[in-house]
């Protein structure tokens, strides 16, 4: 039964009050009104959600409180507007959302009466900045600022926030200095090198003071052009981030993103983002897509600018996410150049300038790619994944005829047999998901038959899904090479792999831990439906909520915990906070019983050798070294707050280009040097030998 055919006959029950619904408006005026159809829709997702999503909660008091939470936080995450009186005049609302949402008509006073205190407030605090940026700013100032203020407490009042915001604007200058000088310094050996540098722009202490000017008009400016449909997608998405991080309602335009985002035919970058307190931030980007083939862009990253081209850079700081896009999109083969604050480093002032050329999706440069190195004697295959992809449609014909993983590795694996490969790694560091069932083909690829993953729906049905194809591509020694950056259906390959013992996972201590399955429902037609109103139709948008839950042959869910690797070469986004689990509201880890299947048989290699070898390598090579001195500083400074005293940070600035320095020098970041890779080949070596007993 699909989704939609089961949903409609429990909504019926809502019908008779739809009218009411749709003519519900809060009492008290405001600067932005409930719409026409917000209760109506706000209906059909509370109930959708409670009905259908595979948590299988209800909301209630408890529900309520963590919604409430949530909201506040999406509007203020930083806790630079509200003060203290504001959050506790919310408290009325922590256990009566429920309440309100189950009420016929839905009640959407709460929701609206916390936007509208929280608009006052952010009028209020532009108003003051403004008048602070009309002030000298001291950039010797002792005090310090902590851009992570979720652990903090709410401002106590005005006086306090003032505070708050003169740090804020003194370390914006401080990083637009640094930022200078760092150009200047960057112009000056180009120029000793007789490079070009007609296209370096230095921004004047005044022109760094104009662009806050700007970011704050902006910011008033996007406040004044929202809608209910703004306000109702904050409030919902809170909602459906009470059940969990993936569950959430879109507006029609937020939508239409979404649904090109999620095409083969995208044009732009080929990127997924988010917003992440004042930052755009890269969630994740599309194989095949520019971004992604171009190589410097990665998860995690924060964008701060977008230039077209040779154009003057947009700053996109606390930029609504709808323009930032609008910004990154442009026509095919035109140049984009997105500045960003990568995710490994902890000073928002350290930037880099990405170039990428605008262009669709191409599937081909998705393709798995094989490659044939030589170490130390032995041949070994490594297939590149970047994703587990099918093209055209879901006919025998189409997929007999397109593109798929499947069917590509078998033609790899072929290739390497002619060539007398010992051993096939493959290598999913950069491969986020993408078709069930292509995983489960490329797993059958290495194994005769059986089971391949587990699916539980919220009823605890399961179903298993097995190999559909009982011959064996490669018998020989396998690796899977993953990060944190396998997700999904990497997941379910490298688990796979894992426990029917058909090889081993190396590389990152842990995979993503994306073990859930998300649905996409359209609403525009229910809500028009329902309302007995065909315009109601184009406030429907979508709701995208999880359904399913992953679990590996083993019963073990790859949900949080991921796949864990049974030898560790560590990578320098390792401790970046960036993993499922680290998502508010992940769902938990569980277990299931066992599926029936056949483990094909213990290699003779010991991983306690094999760990023991790798680890000595590691400690023995200066790129690992390297990465290990980056990761500690990181680790050191990210839970610092930064320093206001540019002295300070130019002396930290120092430190760590000597040691970038030092890091390209072992071949960190450096084109065409990959010693992971390199590693995991040597880990491979080993265990080709022990394999055969040598």
């Amino acid at each position: 039964m699909t989704f939609r055919s089961r949903f409609v006959p429990w909504l019926l029950p809502l019908v008779a009050s739809v009218a009411l619904a749709c003519k519900a408006q809060p009492a008290a005026a405001r600067p932005i009104e409930s719409g026409e159809h917000d209760a109506a829709l706000a209906g059909i997702v509370a109930f959708s959600l409670e009905r259908y999503h595979y948590a299988g909660r209800s909301i209630d008091d408890a529900m309520s409180s963590r919604w409430l939470d949530a909201y506040v936080e999406s509007l203020d995450p930083n806790k630079m507007f509200f003060v203290a009186s504001d959050i506790a005049a919310f408290e009325k609302h922590r256990k009566t959302l429920d309440d309100s949402i189950h009420q016929m008509p839905v009640d959407l006073t709460a929701a609206f009466d916390i936007d509208r205190v929280y608009r006052a407030r952010v009028e209020e605090r532009i108003g003051r900045a403004m008048k602070m940026l009309d002030e000298p700013v001291p950039l010797d100032g002792k005090g310090q600022l902590d851009l992570d203020r979720d652990d903090d407490p709410w401002a106590r009042d005005a006086a306090e926030l003032d505070q708050l915001w003169r740090d804020r604007i003194v370390e914006q200058m401080v990083r637009a200095e640094l930022r200078r000088e760092a150009l200047e310094a960057s112009i000056a050996e180009k120029t000793e090198k007789g490079e070009d540098v007609s296209k370096i722009r230095v921004e004047t202490e005044e022109q760094s003071r104009e662009k806050l000017r700007k970011r704050y008009h902006r910011i008033l400016g996007d406040i004044e052009q929202q809608t209910s449909a703004d306000v109702m997608e904050a409030y919902l998405a809170a909602l459906g981030g009470s059940f969990d991080p993936h569950s959430v309602w879109f507006k029609p335009t937020t939508q239409e993103n979404f649904n090109i985002s999620m095409s083969d035919s995208l044009e732009g970058i080929g990127a997924t983002l988010q917003v992440e307190a004042e930052y755009t931030v890269v969630k994740d980007l599309v194989a095949g897509g520019p971004a992604k083939s171009a190589g410097e862009l990665q998860p995690g990253d924060r964008i701060v600018a977008v230039a077209q081209g040779d154009d003057e850079p947009v700053d996109v700081i606390d930029m609504r996410l709808d323009d930032v896009v609008k910004l990154i999109r442009g026509p095919k083969g035109t140049e984009v150049v997105l500045t960003v604050w990568p995710a490994e480093s902890t000073d928002p002032a350290d930037t880099r300038d990405i170039h990428i050329i605008r262009d669709k999706v191409i599937v081909a440069q998705a393709a798995a790619k094989g490659t044939v190195r030589e170490v130390e004697g032995l041949k070994l295959g490594v297939i590149d994944v970047p994703s587990f992809y099918q093209a055209g449609g879901s006919s025998k014909a189409a997929k007999a005829e397109d593109r798929n993983t499947a069917a590509d590795m078998r033609r790899i694996l072929a290739d390497f047999k002619k060539q007398g490969v010992d051993a096939v790694v493959v290598d999913l560091r950069q491969n986020g998901g993408g078709s069930l069932g292509q995983a489960i083909e490329v797993s059958g690829l290495f194994i005769e038959s059986g089971p391949v993953v587990q699916v539980k729906d919220r009823d605890g049905k399961v179903d298993a899904f097995p190999d559909p194809d009982p011959t064996i591509q490669w018998e020989g020694p396998l690796v899977v090479l993953s990060s944190i950056f396998s997700a999904s259906a990497s997941e379910i390959f490298a688990g796979a792999i894992q426990d029917y013992g058909r090889g081993i996972v190396v590389g990152a201590p842990s995979t993503h831990g994306k073990g859930t399955v998300q649905e996409l429902i359209d609403l525009s037609g229910m809500l028009a439906k329902l309302s007995g109103d065909r315009d109601a139709a184009r406030f429907g948008g979508a709701l995208k909520f999880t359904t399913d839950q992953f679990y590996r042959v083993s019963g073990r869910s790859t949900q949080v915990e991921g796949v864990a690797a049974d030898v560790i070469v560590p990578a320098p986004a390792d401790d970046l906070d960036i993993r499922e689990g680290d998502l508010p509201g992940a769902l938990p880890y569980d277990e299931i019983a066992p599926a029936r299947f056949k483990k094909v048989g213990k290699s003779k290699a010991d991983l306690a050798a094999l760990q023991a070898a790798s680890r000595a390598r590691v400690a023995k090579d200066p790129a690992f070294q390297v990465m290990e001195e980056m990761r500690k500083l990181r680790r050191e400074r990210e839970d610092l707050p930064l320093s206001l005293d540019l002295a300070t940070r130019r002396a930290e600035r120092d430190s760590q280009q000597a040691l970038d320095d030092r890091a390209e020098a072992a071949g960190l970041g450096v084109e065409d040097k990959d010693p992971w890779l390199d590693e995991a080949l040597r880990v491979t070596r080993d265990y080709v030998v022990a394999s055969r007993g040598r």
